[in-house]
C-alpha cells in the first residue's frame, strides 16, 4: 500500500535527523557495531472503517532501538532514555506533514508502549490515515477552505421523534409519529500553510463562517445543504519541515434534506 510505505518513509527519515542516532534502517536489519542505532518495522495495515466512513486504515510499527554500554543496568537505562526521545520526536508531528490524521480509531500517531529488554528497548507505534480522502474535495458554499489537507465526512442517521401515549384500562400504546428531525455531519481533517500566519489565516476563514446562516457543503459526489456550523475545534499548531499543520473537528447539523 502506497500511503503506508510513504508514512513508513518519513518516520524513518525523522529518526535519521536525530543526532542520538548513529543509524536507522527500514526492516529487521542488524547493526549491532554501530550503537546506538534503530529498525522500523511494518507489523501489520488493518482497516479500521466505520460503516458511514471508508477507507480508514491503521498502521502498525515497532521501532526498535538498540544500545550499549558497561554495565546490563547503564545499558537498560541508556534505552529507556533513548526511547523516550524517540517517542518525543515521533509525536512532535504525530500528522507526519498531513499524511496521518485523528480516527475514531485513534490518534494520527500513538505511542501505544515501551518494552524494554536488556539493552534494547522497543516502541509500538499506530498510525492512523484515510485512504480515500485523497480524493475528495469539500467545498463549503462553493469555498475551498479545506484544500491545504486531507479531510473526511462522517455522517450520522436521521433522528426520527414519536409520542407515545398509553390510556387507562387499555393494554398497550399508542404511537404518533412527529416526523424526522436532525442529523449531525462531523468532518475531521488537518489544515496546513507554509508559515504560520497563513494557517491561521485559514482557521479565521472557518471560525467566521461559525454563524447563523445556514451553509452547504459539497463533496465529490453529493450536496449537503441547510447545515449550521455548530462548532470548530483546531487543534494544536505544530511545524513540520515543509511548514506547520494542525488537526481539527468540524460538526454540522442538518436540518433539512
Amino acid at each position: 500500500m502506497q500511503h503506508a510505505a510513504t508514512i513508513l518513509d518519513h518516520i524513518v527519515e525523522t529518526l535519521r535527523a536525530m543526532d542520538e542516532l548513529a543509524w536507522v534502517s527500514s526492516g529487521r536489519e542488524a547493526n549491532d557495531g554501530d550503537t546506538p542505532n534503530a529498525c522500523v518495522i511494518v507489523e501489520a495495515v488493518n482497516d479500521v472503517s466505520t460503516k458511514h466512513c471508508r477507507g480508514q486504515k491503521q498502521l502498525e510499527l515497532s521501532v526498535e532501538i538498540r544500545t550499549s554500554a558497561d554495565n546490563k543496568l547503564a545499558a537498560r537505562a541508556r534505552a529507556m532514555d533513548l526511547a523516550e526521545l524517540v517517542s518525543e520526536t515521533l509525536l512532535d508531528d504525530p500528522t507526519r506533514e498531513g499524511l496521518c490524521e485523528d480516527l475514531p480509531a485513534g490518534d494520527a500517531t500513538a505511542v501505544r508502549a515501551i518494552r524494554l529488554d536488556g539493552p534494547r528497548a522497543t516502541l509500538d507505534v499506530a498510525c492512523h490515515f484515510d485512504d480515500s480522502a485523497d480524493a475528495c474535495e469539500l467545498l463549503l458554499d462553493g469555498n475551498a477552505l479545506f484544500s491545504s489537507g486531507p479531510a473526511r465526512l462522517e455522517i450520522s442517521s436521521w433522528v426520527h421523534k414519536t409520542l407515545r401515549r398509553g390510556f387507562p384500562g387499555l393494554d398497550g400504546e399508542m404511537v404518533m409519529p412527529l416526523g424526522r428531525r436532525s442529523r449531525t455531519i462531523t468532518q475531521r481533517g488537518t489544515l496546513a500553510g507554509a508559515t504560520r500566519a497563513s494557517l491561521e489565516s485559514r482557521i479565521q476563514a472557518i471560525i467566521a463562517c461559525q454563524t447563523h446562516q445556514l451553509h452547504q457543503l459539497t463533496d465529490d459526489t453529493r450536496v449537503y445543504a441547510n447545515l449550521l456550523l455548530e462548532s470548530f475545534a483546531p487543534g494544536e499548531i505544530r511545524l513540520t519541515a515543509s511548514g506547520c499543520n494542525c488537526s481539527y473537528t468540524l460538526e454540522y447539523r442538518e436540518l433539512a434534506s
